[in-house]
């Protein structure tokens, strides 16, 4: 599914990647890969903060 980021914003937004695959995992205000959604409070997680 794509997230429909808009153009004007494209080369601005900060994404999260998996190096090895090439995969987007986040792109923040946006999506989360599905592959990476946290399923449950108890499931392991890593947290990002973005600060600009």
């Amino acid at each position: 599914m794509t997230a429909k980021v808009p153009p004007s914003v494209r080369a601005t937004l900060p994404i999260l990647c998996d190096v090895a695959t090439g995969e987007v995992l986040w792109v923040p205000g946006y999506r989360i890969a599905q592959s990476v959604a946290v399923e449950s409070r108890s499931s392991p997680s890593w947290r990002f903060t973005l600060r600009g």
